[in-house]
Order: structure tokens, then C-alpha cells, then sequence
């Protein structure tokens, strides 16, 4: 059937027929199209989720880690400075504070994070973090035995580099979790100009 005959057919269809299959492929576009904008919908709104739950939150409680971290070393540093038995009880204080919400933080960083490359980087930091402990308690004790020299020297040679090991670690741990978030950003992204694309050509 060549087209000028299909034309001709086309033409001759009742009325009738022709809204049925015009309005038919109008309902036919329109449910497709929609169930596509839910389909697309649900998968950004994973990503968002995802984006939350994962990267953002990690980055969150990595942050925790640094600042229990500096915590401590200003304690440190106030207790070499000033000297008083107050201060070391008040500083000695807040740095169990600060330690316990650096072990909270690694533990919910152990829950969220996925990949073994960061979970591998996890540990070196906790175990880092546990070595920097040894080296605060025995700090504490010079401090209580009032040998501040000392103890201005053992943070010098063995706490602070400990931290600034941790803190390297923590630095690359973190530029890999905001790589996952910029993934999760760009699939988001593409899900949505797939939207729009889809949702043209059905128009």
C-alpha cells in the first residue's frame, strides 16, 4: 500500500475513529510519560537519600574526628601554658569528652562507609587514634607529676606528629567520600535530563 492510498484511508475513517485513536494515543503518551517521572523521581530521591545518609553524613562525623582532635591539643597546650592542678583537671576532662566523641564518630563511620578502601582507611586513622591515646595518658600523667618540660618535649616528639598523621589520613578519607558525593550528584543529574528528554519526545 503506497501512501497516497494510506492517506486516502486515513481520510475516509469515521470521526469517531479518528478521536478514539487520537485521544487513545494521548492517554496511551501521557501514562507513559508519567510513569517514567515516577520511575525517575523515586531514582532521585534515592540519590538524594543516598547522598545523605552516606556521603554527607560521613563527612559530618570526619569532621567530628578533627575537631576532638584540635580539642585535645588545645587542652594540651592550655596545661603546658598555664600549669595549675585546675587546669589539668578541667583540660584532662575535656579531653575525655573529646575522646569519646571521636570513638562515637568512628563508629558510626565504620557503620556507613562501604567501600574497603575507606573502610581500610578507617582503621589506619582509629588505630592512629588509639596510638595518640597512649600518647595523651601518659601527657596526663607528667602533667599530674607536675614534669611539664618533659611532657612539652614527649608531645613534641610522639602526640603531635600521631595527630598529624591522623589528620593526613582523615584529609584523603575525605576527598574520597566527596568524590562518591559528586557521583551522586552527577547520577542525579542524569536521571533528570533523562526526564526531560523522555518527557519531549513523548510530548
Amino acid at each position: 500500500m503506497n501512501k497516497g492510498s494510506l492517506d486516502e484511508k486515513l481520510k475516509n475513517w469515521p470521526i469517531k475513529k479518528k478521536l478514539i485513536i487520537s485521544f487513545g494515543s494521548i492517554i496511551v503518551s501521557t501514562f507513559i510519560l508519567i510513569v517514567f517521572l515516577l520511575v525517575g523521581m523515586k531514582t532521585i530521591e534515592s540519590k538524594v537519600e543516598g547522598m545523605f545518609s552516606g556521603p554527607t553524613t560521613n563527612t559530618f562525623y570526619i569532621n567530628d574526628i578533627r575537631l576532638g582532635l584540635v580539642g585535645n591539643q588545645r587542652a594540651i597546650n592550655r596545661v603546658l601554658a598555664v600549669r595549675t592542678a585546675s587546669v589539668i583537671a578541667e583540660e584532662t576532662a575535656k579531653m575525655e569528652e573529646n575522646a569519646q566523641q571521636i570513638k562515637e564518630a568512628y563508629e558510626v563511620l565504620n557503620e556507613h562507609l562501604i567501600s574497603e578502601e575507606n573502610k581500610e582507611s578507617l582503621e589506619i586513622i582509629w588505630n592512629k587514634v588509639n596510638e595518640a591515646g597512649e600518647y595523651r595518658t601518659e601527657l596526663v600523667k607528667m602533667f599530674n607529676e607536675g614534669r611539664f618540660d618533659d611532657a612539652n618535649a614527649y608531645d613534641e616528639s610522639y602526640y603531635t606528629p600521631a595527630i598529624d598523621a591522623i589528620r593526613e589520613q582523615a584529609e584523603l578519607l575525605d576527598a574520597s567520600i566527596f568524590d562518591v558525593g559528586e557521583q551522586y550528584t552527577k547520577d542525579a543529574a542524569l536521571t533528570a535530563y533523562a526526564l526531560i528528554i523522555i518527557g519531549v519526545i513523548l510530548l
